[in-house]
Protein backbone atom coordinates (compact mmCIF):
# COMPACT_ATOMS: atom_id res chain seq x y z
CA UNK A 1 0.00 0.00 0.00
CA UNK A 2 2.67 2.45 0.77
CA UNK A 3 4.59 1.84 -2.57
CA UNK A 4 1.40 2.82 -4.17
CA UNK A 5 0.81 5.80 -2.11
CA UNK A 6 4.06 7.02 -3.18
CA UNK A 7 3.74 6.64 -6.76
CA UNK A 8 0.63 8.70 -6.95
CA UNK A 9 2.15 11.51 -4.23
CA UNK A 10 4.92 11.59 -6.96
CA UNK A 11 3.22 11.49 -10.18
CA UNK A 12 1.13 14.34 -8.51
CA UNK A 13 4.84 16.68 -8.33
CA UNK A 14 6.05 15.70 -4.88
CA UNK A 15 8.88 14.69 -3.81
CA UNK A 16 8.35 11.52 -1.56
CA UNK A 17 11.25 9.93 0.66
CA UNK A 18 10.44 6.21 1.28
CA UNK A 19 11.54 4.40 4.80
CA UNK A 20 11.75 0.72 6.16
CA UNK A 21 13.39 -0.96 8.79
CA UNK A 22 17.15 0.57 7.52
CA UNK A 23 17.88 2.82 4.33
CA UNK A 24 19.05 -0.86 2.36
CA UNK A 25 15.26 -2.29 2.72
CA UNK A 26 13.75 1.08 1.75
CA UNK A 27 15.98 0.85 -1.57
CA UNK A 28 15.06 -2.90 -2.00
CA UNK A 29 10.87 -1.35 -1.53
CA UNK A 30 12.19 1.12 -3.75
CA UNK A 31 13.02 -0.78 -6.85
CA UNK A 32 9.89 -2.51 -6.61
CA UNK A 33 8.27 0.56 -6.43
CA UNK A 34 10.24 1.43 -9.33
CA UNK A 35 9.84 -1.92 -11.72
CA UNK A 36 5.92 -1.78 -10.55
CA UNK A 37 5.58 1.89 -12.33
CA UNK A 38 7.44 0.34 -15.42
CA UNK A 39 4.90 -2.70 -15.06
CA UNK A 40 2.04 -0.28 -15.20
CA UNK A 41 3.61 2.44 -18.06
CA UNK A 42 4.03 -1.15 -20.52
CA UNK A 43 0.37 -2.25 -19.49
CA UNK A 44 -0.80 1.31 -20.46
CA UNK A 45 -2.16 2.16 -17.07
CA UNK A 46 0.21 4.74 -16.04
CA UNK A 47 1.05 7.48 -18.84
CA UNK A 48 4.75 7.35 -20.55
CA UNK A 49 7.83 8.67 -18.88
CA UNK A 50 5.79 7.69 -15.32
CA UNK A 51 8.37 5.67 -14.40
CA UNK A 52 11.18 8.27 -14.94
CA UNK A 53 9.06 10.58 -13.07
CA UNK A 54 8.67 8.50 -10.23
CA UNK A 55 12.54 7.83 -10.12
CA UNK A 56 13.50 11.84 -10.05
CA UNK A 57 11.04 12.17 -7.21
CA UNK A 58 10.75 9.06 -5.02
CA UNK A 59 13.80 8.07 -3.08
CA UNK A 60 14.87 5.53 -0.39
CA UNK A 61 16.31 6.98 3.28
CA UNK A 62 16.46 5.68 6.27
CA UNK A 63 14.11 7.50 9.18
CA UNK A 64 16.22 10.17 10.44
CA UNK A 65 17.26 11.00 6.79
CA UNK A 66 13.40 10.62 5.90
CA UNK A 67 12.16 12.88 8.70
CA UNK A 68 14.35 15.93 7.92
CA UNK A 69 12.22 18.30 6.28
CA UNK A 70 8.88 16.36 5.50
CA UNK A 71 5.61 18.62 5.63
CA UNK A 72 3.58 15.38 5.66
CA UNK A 73 3.96 12.08 6.72
CA UNK A 74 2.09 8.85 5.44
CA UNK A 75 2.78 5.92 8.12
CA UNK A 76 2.08 2.99 6.12
CA UNK A 77 3.10 -0.46 8.27
CA UNK A 78 1.28 -3.66 9.02
CA UNK A 79 -1.99 -3.01 10.71
CA UNK A 80 -0.83 -3.63 14.38
CA UNK A 81 -1.65 -1.40 16.90
CA UNK A 82 1.71 -1.91 18.54
CA UNK A 83 3.77 -1.59 15.50
CA UNK A 84 1.80 1.11 14.72
CA UNK A 85 2.55 2.82 18.29
CA UNK A 86 6.29 2.00 18.10
CA UNK A 87 6.59 3.66 14.80
CA UNK A 88 4.04 6.87 15.62
CA UNK A 89 6.08 7.15 18.68
CA UNK A 90 9.31 7.57 17.22
CA UNK A 91 8.70 9.00 13.86
CA UNK A 92 6.45 12.31 15.83
CA UNK A 93 9.74 13.40 17.87
CA UNK A 94 12.25 12.96 14.68
CA UNK A 95 9.85 15.63 12.42
CA UNK A 96 9.23 19.01 12.86
CA UNK A 97 6.36 20.33 15.26
CA UNK A 98 4.24 21.51 12.22
CA UNK A 99 4.66 18.13 10.05
CA UNK A 100 1.13 16.48 9.39
CA UNK A 101 1.35 12.74 10.36
CA UNK A 102 -1.42 10.37 8.98
CA UNK A 103 -1.70 6.52 9.71
CA UNK A 104 -3.36 4.86 6.45
CA UNK A 105 -5.49 2.13 8.51
CA UNK A 106 -8.74 0.57 7.35
CA UNK A 107 -10.15 -0.13 10.95
CA UNK A 108 -8.13 1.30 13.74
CA UNK A 109 -9.81 3.87 15.62
CA UNK A 110 -7.18 7.17 15.81
CA UNK A 111 -7.85 7.77 19.39
CA UNK A 112 -6.52 4.23 20.26
CA UNK A 113 -2.86 5.60 18.26
CA UNK A 114 -2.92 9.42 19.21
CA UNK A 115 -1.38 8.82 22.44
CA UNK A 116 1.62 7.82 21.06
CA UNK A 117 2.18 10.62 18.64
CA UNK A 118 4.06 13.16 20.26
CA UNK A 119 2.23 16.90 19.45
CA UNK A 120 -1.22 14.53 18.65
CA UNK A 121 -3.26 17.67 17.37
CA UNK A 122 -1.09 17.42 13.92
CA UNK A 123 -1.98 13.55 13.51
CA UNK A 124 -4.77 12.26 11.46
CA UNK A 125 -5.90 9.13 9.71
CA UNK A 126 -6.29 8.45 6.12
CA UNK A 127 -7.87 5.41 4.97
CA UNK A 128 -6.33 4.37 0.93
CA UNK A 129 -7.88 1.09 -0.93
CA UNK A 130 -6.09 -1.00 -2.32
CA UNK A 131 -4.45 -0.52 -5.35
CA UNK A 132 -4.12 3.19 -4.36
CA UNK A 133 -2.97 3.74 -8.05
CA UNK A 134 -6.71 3.45 -9.56
CA UNK A 135 -9.31 3.27 -6.52
CA UNK A 136 -10.22 7.16 -6.20
CA UNK A 137 -11.71 7.08 -2.34
CA UNK A 138 -9.55 8.28 0.46
CA UNK A 139 -11.29 8.33 4.12
CA UNK A 140 -9.57 11.18 5.99
CA UNK A 141 -10.20 10.29 10.28
CA UNK A 142 -10.87 13.43 12.75
CA UNK A 143 -9.01 12.07 16.00
CA UNK A 144 -10.54 13.91 19.13
CA UNK A 145 -7.25 16.40 19.24
CA UNK A 146 -7.03 16.47 15.57
CA UNK A 147 -6.54 20.13 14.44
CA UNK A 148 -9.72 21.12 12.82
CA UNK A 149 -7.91 22.73 10.24
CA UNK A 150 -5.92 20.30 9.12
CA UNK A 151 -8.54 17.57 7.40
CA UNK A 152 -9.94 20.43 5.15
CA UNK A 153 -6.36 20.90 3.70
CA UNK A 154 -5.34 17.62 3.17
CA UNK A 155 -9.22 16.63 1.60
CA UNK A 156 -8.00 19.68 -1.05
CA UNK A 157 -4.72 18.69 -1.46
CA UNK A 158 -6.06 14.68 -2.53
CA UNK A 159 -8.90 16.03 -4.79
CA UNK A 160 -6.45 17.83 -6.34
CA UNK A 161 -4.78 14.83 -7.53
CA UNK A 162 -8.14 13.29 -8.52
CA UNK A 163 -8.84 11.69 -5.39
CA UNK A 164 -12.33 11.77 -4.07
CA UNK A 165 -11.83 12.42 -0.18
CA UNK A 166 -14.42 12.21 2.58
CA UNK A 167 -13.60 13.50 6.16
CA UNK A 168 -15.71 11.59 8.35
CA UNK A 169 -15.41 10.38 12.39
CA UNK A 170 -12.91 8.40 14.27
CA UNK A 171 -14.82 5.08 15.16
CA UNK A 172 -13.90 1.70 14.18
CA UNK A 173 -14.01 0.49 11.19
CA UNK A 174 -14.74 4.12 9.78
CA UNK A 175 -17.47 4.52 7.12
CA UNK A 176 -16.35 2.10 4.44
CA UNK A 177 -15.24 -0.66 6.09
CA UNK A 178 -17.97 -0.58 8.59
CA UNK A 179 -20.77 -1.07 5.37
CA UNK A 180 -18.48 -3.34 3.97
CA UNK A 181 -18.08 -5.98 6.77
CA UNK A 182 -21.88 -5.56 7.59
CA UNK A 183 -22.57 -6.62 4.18
CA UNK A 184 -19.60 -9.87 4.53
CA UNK A 185 -20.96 -10.76 7.61
CA UNK A 186 -25.10 -11.08 5.84
CA UNK A 187 -23.71 -12.71 3.28
CA UNK A 188 -21.64 -15.23 5.36
CA UNK A 189 -24.97 -16.00 7.52
CA UNK A 190 -26.92 -16.70 4.42
CA UNK A 191 -23.93 -19.61 3.88
CA UNK A 192 -24.38 -21.03 6.74
CA UNK A 193 -27.97 -21.05 6.57
CA UNK A 194 -27.79 -22.32 3.05
CA UNK A 195 -29.75 -19.61 1.77
CA UNK A 196 -26.89 -19.07 -1.52
CA UNK A 197 -23.73 -20.21 -2.27
CA UNK A 198 -21.34 -17.63 -2.11
CA UNK A 199 -21.01 -17.62 -6.08
CA UNK A 200 -24.61 -17.29 -6.67
CA UNK A 201 -24.50 -14.39 -3.70
CA UNK A 202 -21.57 -13.05 -5.17
CA UNK A 203 -23.84 -13.19 -8.72
CA UNK A 204 -26.48 -11.54 -7.21
CA UNK A 205 -24.60 -8.41 -5.61
CA UNK A 206 -22.87 -7.87 -9.18
CA UNK A 207 -26.03 -7.83 -11.08
CA UNK A 208 -27.95 -6.02 -8.42
CA UNK A 209 -27.28 -3.11 -6.44
CA UNK A 210 -24.01 -3.62 -6.81
CA UNK A 211 -24.14 -2.69 -10.43
CA UNK A 212 -25.55 1.06 -9.12
CA UNK A 213 -22.77 1.06 -6.53
CA UNK A 214 -20.08 2.70 -9.17
CA UNK A 215 -22.40 5.71 -9.44
CA UNK A 216 -24.43 5.98 -6.52
CA UNK A 217 -24.18 5.46 -2.43
CA UNK A 218 -26.96 3.90 -0.33
CA UNK A 219 -28.89 6.98 0.37
CA UNK A 220 -29.12 8.18 -3.38
CA UNK A 221 -30.33 4.72 -4.27
CA UNK A 222 -32.99 4.52 -1.37
CA UNK A 223 -34.11 7.80 -2.92
CA UNK A 224 -34.60 6.60 -6.25
CA UNK A 225 -36.26 3.28 -4.85
CA UNK A 226 -38.59 5.34 -2.70
CA UNK A 227 -38.00 5.54 0.99
CA UNK A 228 -41.75 4.37 1.59
CA UNK A 229 -40.73 1.27 -0.77
CA UNK A 230 -37.77 0.68 2.01
CA UNK A 231 -40.02 1.14 5.25
CA UNK A 232 -42.13 -1.89 3.98
CA UNK A 233 -39.38 -4.06 3.43
CA UNK A 234 -37.90 -3.57 6.77
CA UNK A 235 -41.18 -4.32 8.02
CA UNK A 236 -40.80 -7.97 6.05
CA UNK A 237 -37.28 -8.70 6.71
CA UNK A 238 -37.72 -7.04 10.84
CA UNK A 239 -41.06 -9.90 10.68
CA UNK A 240 -38.45 -12.82 9.53
CA UNK A 241 -35.23 -11.88 10.78
CA UNK A 242 -36.02 -9.86 14.33
CA UNK A 243 -34.70 -6.04 15.38
CA UNK A 244 -31.50 -6.00 13.84
CA UNK A 245 -34.03 -5.29 10.85
CA UNK A 246 -36.46 -2.40 12.03
CA UNK A 247 -36.90 0.59 10.23
CA UNK A 248 -33.90 2.70 10.86
CA UNK A 249 -35.23 5.96 12.72
CA UNK A 250 -34.17 8.43 10.05
CA UNK A 251 -35.80 6.84 7.43
CA UNK A 252 -39.43 6.33 9.79
CA UNK A 253 -38.91 10.08 10.62
CA UNK A 254 -38.75 11.11 6.66
CA UNK A 255 -41.43 8.36 5.60
CA UNK A 256 -43.68 9.76 8.47
CA UNK A 257 -43.35 13.68 6.95
CA UNK A 258 -44.00 12.87 3.31
CA UNK A 259 -40.24 12.72 2.48
CA UNK A 260 -40.22 9.73 0.03
CA UNK A 261 -37.16 10.36 -1.93
CA UNK A 262 -37.19 11.38 -5.40
CA UNK A 263 -40.77 11.03 -6.05
CA UNK A 264 -41.95 13.50 -3.57
CA UNK A 265 -39.46 16.00 -4.38
CA UNK A 266 -37.08 14.88 -1.06
CA UNK A 267 -36.06 12.30 0.61
CA UNK A 268 -32.33 12.18 1.97
CA UNK A 269 -31.40 14.50 -0.74
CA UNK A 270 -33.37 17.97 -1.49
CA UNK A 271 -33.73 18.41 -5.41
CA UNK A 272 -35.68 20.47 -8.22
CA UNK A 273 -37.93 18.71 -10.20
CA UNK A 274 -35.19 19.53 -12.86
CA UNK A 275 -32.83 18.20 -11.17
CA UNK A 276 -34.58 14.96 -10.36
CA UNK A 277 -35.51 14.41 -14.31
CA UNK A 278 -31.42 15.16 -14.96
CA UNK A 279 -30.69 12.80 -12.36
CA UNK A 280 -32.74 10.19 -13.40
CA UNK A 281 -31.46 10.94 -17.21
CA UNK A 282 -27.76 10.49 -15.87
CA UNK A 283 -28.63 7.31 -14.01
CA UNK A 284 -30.06 5.64 -16.82
CA UNK A 285 -26.91 6.67 -19.63
CA UNK A 286 -24.80 5.38 -17.03
CA UNK A 287 -26.45 1.63 -16.53
CA UNK A 288 -26.52 1.33 -20.07
CA UNK A 289 -22.87 2.44 -20.64
CA UNK A 290 -21.81 -0.23 -17.70
CA UNK A 291 -24.25 -2.76 -19.46
CA UNK A 292 -22.39 -2.28 -22.42
CA UNK A 293 -18.63 -2.70 -20.62
CA UNK A 294 -20.20 -5.70 -18.80
CA UNK A 295 -21.62 -7.64 -21.96
CA UNK A 296 -17.83 -6.58 -23.87
CA UNK A 297 -16.39 -8.32 -21.28
CA UNK A 298 -14.64 -12.06 -21.71
CA UNK A 299 -17.41 -14.40 -20.66
CA UNK A 300 -14.76 -16.67 -19.36
CA UNK A 301 -12.73 -16.72 -16.92
CA UNK A 302 -8.97 -17.64 -16.62
CA UNK A 303 -7.31 -18.40 -13.05
CA UNK A 304 -3.37 -18.28 -12.75
CA UNK A 305 -2.43 -21.80 -11.05
CA UNK A 306 0.94 -20.24 -9.89
CA UNK A 307 3.96 -18.32 -10.55
CA UNK A 308 7.30 -18.33 -11.73
CA UNK A 309 10.16 -17.25 -9.48
CA UNK A 310 13.19 -16.13 -11.73
CA UNK A 311 16.54 -14.55 -12.00
CA UNK A 312 15.39 -12.68 -14.60
CA UNK A 313 13.13 -9.25 -13.73
CA UNK A 314 13.58 -7.27 -17.02
CA UNK A 315 11.54 -8.67 -20.33
CA UNK A 316 13.47 -6.29 -22.26
CA UNK A 317 16.57 -7.94 -21.34
CA UNK A 318 15.39 -11.94 -20.91
CA UNK A 319 15.85 -14.10 -24.20
CA UNK A 320 13.09 -13.91 -26.60
CA UNK A 321 13.56 -18.19 -26.47
CA UNK A 322 14.43 -20.93 -24.24
CA UNK A 323 16.80 -21.85 -26.50
CA UNK A 324 18.66 -18.85 -26.31
CA UNK A 325 20.55 -19.01 -23.19
CA UNK A 326 17.55 -18.95 -20.86
CA UNK A 327 18.07 -19.97 -17.31
CA UNK A 328 16.16 -22.68 -15.46
CA UNK A 329 13.11 -21.40 -12.91
CA UNK A 330 11.20 -22.31 -10.45
CA UNK A 331 7.03 -22.32 -10.98
CA UNK A 332 5.50 -22.09 -7.34
CA UNK A 333 1.82 -23.83 -7.52
CA UNK A 334 -0.84 -22.70 -5.48
CA UNK A 335 -1.68 -25.13 -2.45
CA UNK A 336 -5.04 -26.75 -4.03
CA UNK A 337 -3.27 -28.42 -7.02
CA UNK A 338 -0.83 -30.87 -4.58
CA UNK A 339 -2.72 -33.33 -5.90
CA UNK A 340 -2.63 -32.11 -9.81
CA UNK A 341 1.35 -32.29 -9.20
CA UNK A 342 1.84 -35.82 -7.70
CA UNK A 343 2.80 -37.41 -11.00
CA UNK A 344 5.29 -34.85 -12.26
CA UNK A 345 8.99 -36.28 -12.07
CA UNK A 346 12.29 -35.08 -12.87
CA UNK A 347 13.00 -35.50 -16.44
CA UNK A 348 9.26 -35.04 -17.94
CA UNK A 349 9.21 -33.36 -20.65
CA UNK A 350 6.57 -30.12 -20.47
CA UNK A 351 4.76 -27.33 -22.08
CA UNK A 352 4.10 -24.73 -19.62
CA UNK A 353 1.37 -22.16 -20.46
CA UNK A 354 1.63 -18.77 -19.25
CA UNK A 355 0.50 -15.64 -19.08
CA UNK A 356 2.79 -12.47 -20.30
CA UNK A 357 1.75 -9.91 -17.83
CA UNK A 358 3.52 -7.52 -18.78
CA UNK A 359 2.97 -7.48 -22.34
CA UNK A 360 0.95 -4.83 -24.62
CA UNK A 361 -2.14 -6.34 -25.34
CA UNK A 362 -2.91 -3.28 -27.75
CA UNK A 363 -0.13 -4.34 -30.20
CA UNK A 364 -1.58 -6.16 -33.65
CA UNK A 365 1.58 -5.49 -35.80
CA UNK A 366 5.14 -5.37 -35.28
CA UNK A 367 8.64 -5.82 -36.17
CA UNK A 368 9.76 -9.61 -35.49
CA UNK A 369 12.03 -9.41 -32.43
CA UNK A 370 11.87 -5.52 -32.45
CA UNK A 371 14.15 -5.51 -35.72
CA UNK A 372 13.98 -1.95 -37.18
CA UNK A 373 15.51 -3.68 -40.56
CA UNK A 374 12.50 -6.33 -40.86
CA UNK A 375 9.21 -5.45 -42.09
CA UNK A 376 6.03 -5.35 -39.86
CA UNK A 377 4.42 -8.58 -39.52
CA UNK A 378 0.83 -9.01 -38.14
CA UNK A 379 1.49 -10.79 -34.53
CA UNK A 380 -0.39 -13.65 -35.22
CA UNK A 381 2.60 -14.77 -37.76
CA UNK A 382 5.35 -13.89 -35.05
CA UNK A 383 6.11 -14.72 -31.14
CA UNK A 384 5.57 -11.47 -30.09
CA UNK A 385 4.96 -11.22 -26.31
CA UNK A 386 2.90 -7.63 -27.22
CA UNK A 387 -0.31 -9.36 -28.74
CA UNK A 388 -4.22 -9.22 -27.88
CA UNK A 389 -4.19 -12.39 -25.63
CA UNK A 390 -0.25 -12.56 -24.46
CA UNK A 391 0.05 -16.30 -23.86
CA UNK A 392 3.56 -17.93 -23.37
CA UNK A 393 3.85 -21.31 -24.53
CA UNK A 394 7.50 -22.89 -23.09
CA UNK A 395 8.68 -26.24 -24.05
CA UNK A 396 10.81 -26.90 -20.83
CA UNK A 397 12.37 -29.90 -18.93
CA UNK A 398 11.63 -30.31 -15.17
CA UNK A 399 15.11 -30.87 -13.34
CA UNK A 400 13.45 -31.29 -9.63
CA UNK A 401 10.27 -31.28 -7.66
CA UNK A 402 9.99 -30.15 -4.17
CA UNK A 403 6.51 -30.69 -3.05
CA UNK A 404 4.25 -27.27 -4.58
CA UNK A 405 7.31 -26.21 -6.26
CA UNK A 406 8.75 -27.45 -9.78
CA UNK A 407 12.24 -25.96 -11.26
CA UNK A 408 12.23 -26.51 -14.90
CA UNK A 409 15.23 -25.78 -17.59
CA UNK A 410 15.21 -23.39 -19.47
CA UNK A 411 12.52 -20.84 -19.45
CA UNK A 412 12.94 -17.27 -20.59
CA UNK A 413 9.75 -16.17 -18.66
CA UNK A 414 10.47 -13.17 -15.86
CA UNK A 415 9.74 -13.65 -12.23
CA UNK A 416 6.32 -12.95 -11.79
CA UNK A 417 4.98 -14.20 -14.58
CA UNK A 418 1.66 -16.04 -14.07
CA UNK A 419 1.33 -19.92 -14.44
CA UNK A 420 -1.73 -20.87 -16.14
CA UNK A 421 -1.51 -24.32 -16.71
CA UNK A 422 1.48 -27.62 -17.57
CA UNK A 423 0.83 -29.93 -19.88
CA UNK A 424 3.40 -33.03 -20.55
CA UNK A 425 4.64 -33.72 -24.23
CA UNK A 426 3.30 -36.59 -26.07
CA UNK A 427 5.51 -38.16 -28.62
Amino acid sequence: MGGGIGQILALAGAQVKVTDVDEPTAQVRVRAILENARTYVERQLFPAGAEQTIAERLTAADLTGAAADATLVVEAVAEDIEVKRAVLDRVSRLVADDTTIATNTSSIPIGTLAPAVHLPERFLGVHWFNPPQFVPGVEIIVGAQTDPGIPPRLAAALGAIGKWPAIVADRAGFVSNRLQFALFREAALMVEEGVATPEQIDEVVRGSFGYRLPFFGPFAIADMAGLDVYQGVFGILEEAYGARFASPAVLAERVAAGRLGTKSGGGFYERTPGETAELIRRRDRWYAALAELVRDAPAFDVRPIGRVESVLVDRHDAPRQGGEGAPDAWLVFEPDLADALRDVRVGDEMLLITWLHRADRSVLVTRPRGDANRPETGVFNTRSPDRPNPIGLHPVSVTEVDGLRVRVSPLEAIDGTPVIDLKPVIR
